[in-house]
């Protein structure tokens, strides 16, 4: 069976990294992805699928860079001693992509990235997966399948070999072409078992607002006004973070100049060393030719009916 058919079985969803829009149905996730199989960046679809545009929660998702086995089986034999189903990819150098199944349903992204911590901390890897994007329900993962530029392919791989295998070398020799296994998958249990929902609607953790610094209003001219009026709240979305910082890049400003304007919006997660690394992460990879164009109105979920003078300007 191809794992698509258990991990992407419902639509629309997001394709595409980092510019993403939507597929509505099996043949135009198989056909793009056919179409830009080899290439590196443009490979990945979101872990929830969308109702009216609103997202719902289908897998929690883990991965790590790391090609050892060991916190993944480690997680693993914690989803099984709660009767989670679970799906386990190999993508070569990039290592393992490990999906947690549960029962589709409309969920709060915090009480998702709760849920991912605890099971992080109980499992004591908490430093050997991405804290920042597991259990994000925007999270793009890798599709099963799919041809990974000089790694080769992005498989999946059986319970036996997860636990039996330990060379790295070994696992790389099962990336040489797609792959297809039976897998058994049982009953999706609630995320809602195992940890209590917050709400499903998404709520500021601090509701009184701020006020910036005076020289942080000079951003609203330079910023579209769905962008400006996130980012000056105390706990912006990532989003709205990401754009802004491409928004402001695309005026000139410096990677210094941008830090020193977030760091006097007193969001209420502010951190230093946080802020300096995503920035420059941002910067790195515009050399590539990533994170040019800021992110449209759907991708911000704007409610504004029709186009600002300075989305149009963005080329959105």
């Amino acid at each position: 069976m191809d794992v698509r058919e258990i991990l992407f079985d419902t639509f629309p969803r997001f394709f595409g990294n980092p510019k993403s829009f939507m597929i509505y149905n099996r043949e135009e996730l198989n056909r793009n992805a056919s179409i830009n199989s080899a290439e590196n960046d443009k490979n990945f679809c979101s872990i929830c699928s969308y109702y009216e545009n609103v997202p719902i929660f289908s897998d929690l998702f883990f991965e790590t860079d790391e090609i050892i086995p060991e916190p993944v089986r480690k997680v693993v034999l914690w989803f099984e001693a709660r009767n989670i189903p679970w799906i386990c990819l190999f993508s070569g150098s990039r290592g393992f992509h490990l999906h947690g199944l549960f029962d589709s349903t409309m969920v709060n992204q915090k009480t998702v990235k709760k849920f991912s911590n605890i099971v992080m901390s109980e499992t004591e890897t908490t430093d050997m997966f991405d804290p920042h994007v597991s259990g994000v329900l925007e999270k793009l993962c890798r599709i099963p399948n799919t041809q990974r530029l000089g790694n080769g392919w992005c498989v999946p791989i059986t319970r036996k070999e997860l636990f039996e295998i330990n060379n790295p070398l070994e696992f790389k020799k099962l990336c040489v072409a797609p792959r297809f296994i039976d897998f058994k998958i049982g009953l999706r249990p609630s995320i809602f078992e195992f940890i209590k929902e917050d709400d499903t609607i998404e709520k500021p953790v601090q509701t009184i607002n701020v006020a910036p610094y005076k020289e942080v209003f000079k951003i609203k001219y330079l910023l579209r006004p769905c962008v400006y009026d996130a980012i000056i709240t105390p706990n912006p979305r990532h989003n709205f973070r990401i754009s802004a910082v491409v928004e402001l890049l695309n005026h000139g400003l410096t990677n210094s100049q941008i830090f020193s304007i977030f760091e006097r919006l007193q969001w209420i997660d502010f951190g230093n060393e946080k802020t300096h690394y995503q920035i420059d992460y941002i910067e790195e990879k515009r050399k590539s030719g990533e994170f040019v164009v800021p992110y449209g109105k759907f991708k911000l979920g704007c409610t504004k009916k029709g186009q600002c003078i300075k989305c149009i300007l963005n080329n959105q």
